[in-house]
């Protein structure tokens, strides 16, 4: 068990830790319902950090997360922090290691840590000083504190990166980038992982889309899809379930309402499941009764800038021509000033790469998973979209949402 003190979480007294948490203590609840991969797959994932690591001449790596974003930390540990802040400290040969504040009742095994294969876990205080010790603990026994010993981090959301580098007296350099790159290939078992999750929301989105009529209330539909993803087996949601109907869906990203839905509203839905922390990422948009003109033009051609470009999707193909492609068609419908075009690299998080945008670097390569949505968004008329997650595959593309696309 490690040595660095616990404390309580808020409201609670000072208390030690009654629960041992080593890895003997976490083993008896490893199993397939907790661990998705075998501890080999998680090791060949940290070998395969560590070797890039060491080919860019780093010595070791400080990768950190949160409950907001804790991706990274879950693709390597399977750790998921409930508040607070986690790093995994990785060097390029070695143990790694995770701190983390993120403890409950002051007990780390009534927080998630029964949940890693990680052998090297430090609960500390929840307060940044607890936490910069911790860390400067680790980095220390690993000899990456010293004066010729250059460190890298990785997680942007919410990296505390002057203060750490003011206190450890050392300079870090990003290494967000070279990160994302090894983490967009999956490997078979994530894409495996993956399809019960692309399922899982298919199924719920086809239950909440037969479900709407007049008179219905965003929150229902929202509700009978929140309940099919959980009941189909989700852990959790990818992010909160979009219902928005009538001029209000052209705001995009809203929480469902009480408001009942009317004959001729566009309703938008936005929704994904989360299944041992991989994500699915859809979106359908669907008229309550027969589309007006205004709507159907729109919809249709949201609808075939979709299907056109999806035909370029392929190993080797470049996300910046797809999405000049994607634009050049809206302009050719004189629709460019309302089209917003884009994808998304899935994983454990929402923003693996690739990324579909004008003017990046990416290209597909086989077996990245990724989400894709161009789409029309003409203020007080509605969002058009149809957004699929597609796997590369050797010559194409498969799409993992199988739910009709055009529901108008």
């Amino acid at each position: 068990m490690s040595t660095i003190a616990v404390i309580g979480g808020y409201g609670m007294k000072d208390q030690g830790v009654r629960n041992p948490f080593d890895l003997s203590s976490r083993k008896k609840w490893l199993n397939k319902s907790t661990l998705p991969f075998s501890i080999e797959e998680y090791e060949t994932r940290v070998q395969s950090v560590q070797r890039r690591a060491r080919a860019d001449n780093f010595d070791g790596l400080i990768i950190h997360g949160d409950k907001n974003e804790n991706g990274f930390i879950r693709w390597l540990s399977n750790f998921a922090p409930l508040y607070g802040s986690t790093y995994i400290v990785i060097p390029s040969d070695g143990e790694i290691a995770i701190v983390s504040d993120s403890v409950l009742h002051g007990e780390p095994m009534h927080s998630h840590w029964w949940t890693t294969w990680v052998p090297d876990v430090r609960p500390t205080k929840h307060n940044l000083e607890s936490l910069i010790e911790g860390l400067t603990n680790v980095l220390g026994e690993k000899h990456l504190l010293e004066a010729n010993a250059k460190l890298g981090w990785v997680g942007d959301y919410g990296f505390p990166l002057d203060t750490l580098q003011s206190k450890l007296s050392k300079r870090l350099q990003n290494y967000n980038e070279e990160f994302l790159e090894l983490k967009a290939i999956k490997s078979p078992k994530e894409v495996a992982i993956l399809r019960k999750a692309h399922k899982i929301t298919s199924d719920a989105m086809r239950e909440g889309c037969e479900a709407i009529k007049a008179g219905v209330t965003e929150n229902k539909i929202a509700g009978i899809m929140n309940g099919m993803m959980m009941s189909g087996g989700a852990h959790d949601l990818a992010f909160f379930t979009m219902v928005v109907s009538g001029p209000r869906s052209s705001l995009k990203h809203a929480y469902p309402t009480e408001r009942k839905m009317k004959k001729g509203d566009m309703v938008y839905i936005d929704m994904g499941a989360s299944y041992h922390g991989y994500v699915a990422d859809m979106s359908r948009t669907l008229t309550v009764g027969a589309p007006n003109a205004k709507q159907k033009a729109i919809l249709d051609e949201a609808f075939d800038i979709h299907k056109v470009t999806v035909k370029m999707m392929k190993p080797g193909a470049s996300c910046a021509e797809i999405a000049d492609r994607a634009y050049a068609l809206a302009k050719e419908a004189n629709v460019e000033k309302d089209t917003y075009v884009g994808g998304h690299g899935l994983g454990t998080t929402l923003f693996d790469l690739p990324v579909i945008l004008p003017k990046v670097t990416t290209k597909l390569a086989k077996n990245m998973i990724f989400a894709y949505e161009p789409m029309i968004i003409p203020m007080n008329l509605g969002t058009a979209v149809v957004e699929d997650d597609y796997l590369v595959t050797e010559s194409g593309v498969e799409r993992l949402t199988k739910f009709d696309q055009k529901l108008w």
